[in-house]
């Protein structure tokens, strides 16, 4: 378009490098044309890379890359309708790009399983977010008054940390069972527990 160099598909002003239109779905599409795949093949990457050398800075941030994967009801086989999603950071200590960006930060699974800090994430039964760290695994919750609630596991110990002013409630159908107040008074059938037990 012009001199600007900017590219443009179903749109004669490309607002961008490359601006994609249409009057319906705009789709982007990578094809790998590798009829038979290895198990964790990269199939596909969208890499993000910066040219600012300043303490370290150059070299590719982050990629998103589409991996062949075990069927979910086939533990034995890999085929190219099934795939894992890996969203990678370099993992410098000091937050500087790499050339490879090798940390794995989250995974998605073929079968819906999201992994943080691990790229098999498992479950006995269901599927969920599965969290993995060598010395502490965390769940942080905010509000926008900057008060935490933390629920955390740490060398074989479990903690839920209510780190604000305020109490913990136990709810089952809807209808609290337990309450814990900020000072240590528990309460069960009661929220305005006036000792430690009632």
């Amino acid at each position: 378009e012009g001199n600007n160099g900017n590219v443009g598909i179903g749109t004669t002003s490309p607002a961008s490098l490359l601006d994609v239109a249409s009057a319906s779905t705009s789709v982007i599409r990578l094809s790998n044309t590798d009829t038979i795949l290895t198990e964790d093949q990269i199939t596909g990457e969208i890499i993000f890379d910066q040219s600012d050398a300043t303490s370290g800075g150059d070299g590719i941030t982050g990629r998103i890359g589409m991996r062949s994967a075990k069927r979910p009801d086939n533990a034995t086989t890999y085929f190219g309708n099934a795939a894992d999603m890996g969203f990678f950071v370099s993992g410098a200590a000091d937050g500087t790009a790499s050339n490879n960006a090798a940390l794995e930060a989250m995974t998605i699974r073929a079968g819906g399983n999201v992994g943080i800090g691990t790229t098999t994430p498992t479950f006995a039964s269901g599927s969920g977010l599965h969290i993995k760290n060598s010395t502490q695994a965390n769940v942080r919750l905010e509000d926008d008054a900057g008060e935490f609630f933390d629920v955390l596991m740490q060398q074989g110990d479990a903690y839920l940390i209510n780190r604000a002013v305020g109490f913990m409630s136990f709810r089952t159908s809807g209808t609290e069972r337990i309450r814990i107040l900020s000072g240590g008074n528990v309460g069960i059938g009661t929220d305005t527990p006036g000792t430690k037990l009632e």
